[in-house]
């Protein structure tokens, strides 16, 4: 029951970020975008053959790792409350871009080891998290490394459904994002007059 909790919550953040993407390209004020927002919100609870449609949501993208779910509930909160501000810079998006094409590629087995499956070994991925930790630390990704210390603990506490410690650490919306970041800001570089948010 907990874990359908969360994981509702996450879709549920994931949904509201991707309005208020919307609000933002169609410039809205902030009276307007809370209005949209809230009945964006009211539409996931609308029942379609007895589920709410939140459930179809979170069917579409699936389980969002504990990374996700404070981005996107960064994202929201920051609507509603702007002076409250992370930073996030390049080299954060940056760090979880490589790190999700690594995972990715090496699933596919395009590698001489399939880095998802560490997931189950622990002892192997005990090594290569740290090696993480510490590469977040030294980007000074302070947010990112207290999130996946929170993602371990919750790992094992046994919260969510996966017994493979990386879907707690990242997921593929997570990873989608970090690489819009990353082009919308290399876009800036070459175009700057164009300003994607």
């Amino acid at each position: 029951m907990a874990t359908t909790i969360i994981h509702s919550f996450s879709s549920l953040l994931l949904y509201l970020a991707m309005i208020l993407y919307g609000i933002r390209l169609a410039s809205l004020s902030k009276r307007v975008g809370l209005a949209t927002l809230v009945a964006a919100a009211l539409v996931l609870a609308f029942p379609v053959n007895g589920m709410p449609m939140l459930y179809y949501f979170r069917a579409l993208f699936g389980n969002l790792s504990l990374l996700s779910t404070c981005f996107f509930m960064y994202q929201v909160w920051h609507f509603i409350s702007p002076n409250t501000r992370i930073n996030i810079s390049l080299s954060h998006y940056g760090f979880i871009a490589i790190t999700g094409l690594a995972l990715y590629i090496t699933a596919l087995g395009l590698g001489p080891f399939d880095l998802y499956a560490l997931g189950y070994g622990m002892s192997t991925m005990w090594l290569l998290l740290g090696l993480l930790l510490i590469v977040s630390i030294y980007i000074q990704a302070k947010m990112i490394t207290l999130i996946w210390i929170l993602s371990v603990i919750i790992f094992f506490a046994d919260i969510f459904e996966s017994d493979n410690l990386w879907d707690y650490l990242i997921d593929p919306v997570i990873w989608f994002v970090a690489v819009c970041k990353l082009i919308s800001n290399l876009r800036q570089l070459f175009y700057p007059h164009t300003h994607l948010e």
